[in-house]
């Protein structure tokens, strides 16, 4: 799931991959669809390519050459084989380049498209312990473009894995319970501008 994607701890390297998602609908009048924000993270690949796809990621730069294309593999049924009309995707591709155009073809063209900005958002994250096992997170993002950016927040014991406690929200501080081990406990704060993102960590003692 795109929380148990942002909550995992990663305890070996992995290359840098960015995490593009979001929803493919089928009907009468032919497909549509819509991204999420996407991530910048370390994590492995996950591309299910398919060249004979009709669905591709293609990347272009500003003169709309394109850059690279992935095409991948989109099912319209379920788990157990039934037929659904929308369905979600999330593909883990080599980290994007600066500056692009990320468009979603379909059969008859683009469905959808954002601009990857050529510098990521700035974020400065303060967390302090409140009263009991309670941390006060406060953060501060801006991105290039000035436009809205979405938080998540996770947390983790010094030796435990992280666990989503806010997810994309478009406020700026959270009062988060957690329970302290051993030196105390570490605070992640994630926030996507829609095409790149930036991580903090603090540790709260």
């Amino acid at each position: 799931t795109y929380h148990n994607l942002l909550g995992a701890l990663q305890t070996q390297p992995d290359p840098p991959v960015t995490l593009l998602r979001g929803f493919i609908a089928v009907g009468s009048h032919g497909p549509a669809a819509q991204f999420k924000p996407a991530y910048d993270l370390e994590s492995t690949l996950e591309m299910r390519a398919d060249p004979r796809s009709p669905y591709a990621i293609v990347v272009r730069d500003r003169k709309g050459k394109t850059v690279v294309a992935y095409p991948f593999w989109m099912p319209f049924h379920d788990d157990d084989g039934h037929a659904r009309a929308t369905m979600p995707f999330q593909l883990r591709v080599p980290q994007l380049p600066d500056d692009v155009r990320v468009e979603l073809r379909g059969p008859n063209g683009t469905l959808a498209a954002f601009d990857r900005a050529a510098k990521p958002p700035v974020l400065d994250v303060r967390a302090s312990l409140a009263l009991g096992n309670t941390v006060h997170v406060t953060w501060t993002a801006k991105s290039a473009s000035g436009g809205p950016v979405v938080a998540s927040v996770a947390t983790a014991r010094t030796t435990g894995r992280f666990v989503t406690r806010v997810y994309e929200t478009s406020a700026n501080a959270a009062d988060i319970p957690i329970t302290k081990q051993g030196d105390g406990a570490i605070v992640r704060v994630i926030v996507s501008d829609g095409g790149r993102s930036t991580t903090k960590i603090v540790t709260v003692r």
